[in-house]
């Protein structure tokens, strides 16, 4: 067997196959009766046994780091996703009882508003009738034709349901009819054109009770009637 290799070179070249056959079996038959070289050989293929082993285990563990990495990723990112999901359906739940509640709120007023307007109109409806509802014309007194003033006898008893007529067959400057209730408030106040006969009506509606009536330019003559 070539001498030039020490025992280390040739279990090197054993190990790695760079042996010819003829030093190849040379060595074999040497590790038969050289139990010192067999020793060496046998601990060096332990130490590569280790080693390959070592390698392994280096290559798996980085491995199953490199898939946990992967998995905290995917797990983080989908955790990610939720949490944006559940935010967004959060955002729409709110919004949607927001709205809801403000139209609500906005039906709520105009509805109010409208009930308002009702009323006001109801209100001034009354006020109206109070003043331009007048009964029907065959309940109307006909005055006499050559009467100066037509006027109600004094203490005169109406229904409800007549409709008392005064005539000025020729007013004076200024001159107007006032008819008050018993507590001295005005019921109706109307002017007549000078110079021309003129009819002015008391409507119906009148509540029963005593009025009062004059002609402006005539304040000291104040007549009543009776409403039953």
């Amino acid at each position: 067997m070539n001498t030039q290799y020490n025992d280390t070179d040739l279990i090197e070249m054993f190990l790695d196959g760079s042996l010819s056959d003829y030093e190849k079996a040379a060595f074999l038959e040497r590790i038969m009766s050289d139990s010192a070289l067999a020793a060496s050989l046998a601990q060096r293929k332990l130490l590569q046994a280790s080693y390959v082993e070592a390698h392994k285990r280096i290559n798996l563990k980085n491995h199953i780091q490199s898939v946990l990495n992967n998995t905290k990723q995917k797990i983080a990112f989908h955790k990610k996703v939720w949490l944006v999901a559940a935010s967004l359906i959060l955002f729409i739940g709110v919004s949607s009882v927001f709205i809801l509640q403000t139209r609500h709120a906005s039906n709520t007023s105009n509805l109010a508003k409208v009930e308002n307007n009702t009323n006001e109109d109801k209100i001034v409806t009354v006020q109206k009738n109070d003043i331009q509802e007048f009964g029907a014309i065959d309940s109307l007194t006909s005055p006499k034709a050559n009467a100066v003033n037509f006027l109600p006898p004094e203490g005169s008893v109406f229904s409800q349901t007549d409709t008392i007529l005064f005539f000025r067959n020729i007013a004076v400057s200024n001159d107007v009819l006032i008819v008050v209730d018993k507590a001295g408030s005005v019921i109706k106040k109307s002017p007549f054109k000078p110079g021309k006969p003129e009819f002015k009506i008391v409507p119906y509606t009148l509540k029963p009770g005593t009025y009062y009536w004059h002609f402006s330019n005539d304040k000291n003559t104040t007549h009543s009637f009776v409403v039953k």
